[in-house]
């Protein structure tokens, strides 16, 4: 038996490794990728997070990972004895951009946007104000930002069904469009040769159903009765500042990818708007936050090893015979968006479902941003309607939100948002 005393002790400097290791996976990840050089050391420092953090891990991102895991080498070698000559090593390697880009917007909780002591808007001022924080500084800042404005709205007493629909509702949009959000990374990843400008406005556009319906749903008493949070316009200059900086970023290194550029920059803007002292605050950062992303890099490696041993057993079929298609309908969107959403829901993490559907969706010829776009809209929607997702697990076990009323408060949220993708999706990409 290990002595409890000893585990206490254990865990702390496990989480401190892990830490850094994601840390220096951070490092190595950006200066291989600025210099086109193999990313090797990345990818087992990658790997040795997970051979660290698997005696901490939650049972759920274990099994999650061995299923993926499993029936991704599975694959693979079904592949391998049908004659397929699949690039084994990127099988290991292909979500380590990502898990950079993931690594770098986490930093920004360095820069938490700082509680409000002002009294709460209500009404009109109230919602316009909770939408301005929860989604355009989420949209930079990501899931800190919803415990600071839960915080905030809980010190007057237990969320209300409105603060809950709107917050988690307002957060969660910021995916259809936010190139900081990791699923815009997941997209761009899962989606070869997109880019991120061909699917920011309709990404974007997709905000407007979220708020006429959100809007609508608050007419009348409701409104009146609404507690938003108030919104300090200094909290507006780091996140304007970073977005301008990736912007500018872009149009002057262009040959620089998106994810590159944000890992970049998210942890400089970081620490630079930190309150000092920032060396303190950096190494307790590093030892004892930054090691939770375990659980994400547990998943999404195992995503990489599922996606690429289906796509390697795909390749020695012709899944276009055999779906009877050589294009993307309209109809194949909706299906397939509709799919993902239902396996949303159900608590299944966005990358497993964009991992399964990227090698089926190139084989019928899907145009890349095409497939960016329902990534997207699919990870935005099904996020806000889950309560086994990170938000929905967050409104749950902080704010004590019942499972059952998220799903309850957010269908008309689903079904809108389904609709209003294939609307968009038609507008933009059909031929």
């Amino acid at each position: 038996m290990i002595p409890l005393k000893f585990l206490v002790r254990e865990i702390p400097q496990r989480q401190a490794l892990v830490g850094r290791l994601v840390l220096a996976c951070w490092a190595i990840q950006i200066f291989t990728s600025l210099l086109s050089l193999t990313n090797f050391l990345a990818t087992i420092c990658a790997w040795l997070v997970i051979v660290f953090a698997w005696p901490i891990l939650g049972s759920s991102a274990k099994k999650q990972a061995i299923v993926l895991s499993g029936v991704g080498l599975l694959c693979l070698a079904l592949a391998l004895m049908r004659g397929a000559d699949p690039d084994i090593y990127s099988l290991f390697s292909s979500n380590l951009a990502l898990l950079a880009m993931l690594s770098a917007v986490t930093f920004l909780a360095l820069a938490n946007v700082e509680q409000s002591d002002e009294i709460l808007p209500r009404g009109e001022k109230g919602f316009w104000s909770t939408f301005a924080s929860a989604h355009f500084l989420g949209a930079v800042i990501n899931l800190s930002v919803v415990l600071v404005i839960g915080d905030r709205l809980q010190r007057a007493g237990k969320l209300s069904d409105e603060q809950t629909m709107l917050l988690i509702r307002f957060y969660c949009a910021a995916a259809f469009w936010s190139p900081f959000f990791i699923a815009s990374g997941v997209a761009l990843t899962y989606a070869p040769g997109s880019q991120w400008l061909d699917i920011a406005l309709p990404g974007f556009l997709l905000v407007l159903p979220v708020l006429l319906l959100s809007r609508w749903q608050m007419r009348g008493p409701d409104l009146n009765q609404y507690q938003g949070f108030p919104l300090q316009r200094n909290s507006l200059f780091m996140p304007m500042t970073l977005a301008l900086a990736v912007v500018v970023g872009h149009a002057y290194f262009d040959k620089v990818s998106m994810l590159t550029l944000i890992s970049c920059l998210a942890p400089m803007a970081a620490i630079s708007f930190a309150r000092r002292p920032r060396r303190t605050k950096l190494k307790s950062f590093v030892d004892e936050r930054l090691g939770n992303l375990s659980s994400q890099y547990v998943v999404f490696l195992a995503a990489g090893l599922f996606s690429g041993g289906i796509s390697a057993l795909l390749s020695t079929f012709a899944v276009s015979e055999l779906i009877n298609t050589t294009e993307f309908s309209q109809l194949h969107f909706a299906v397939a968006s509709l799919c993902m959403l239902l396996i949303g829901v159900l608590g299944i993490h966005p990358v497993i479902s964009i991992a399964l559907a990227s090698p089926i969706l190139l084989e019928m010829n899907a145009e890349a941003a095409q497939m960016a776009f329902l990534f997207l809209s699919v990870w935005g929607t099904a996020t806000a309607c889950s309560p086994l997702s990170g938000i929905g697990l967050t409104m749950v076990g902080r704010y004590q939100v019942p499972p059952k009323k998220i799903i309850r408060l957010q269908l008309p949220f689903l079904l809108t948002m389904w609709l209003s993708a294939i609307a968009m999706n038609g507008w933009f990409f059909s031929n």
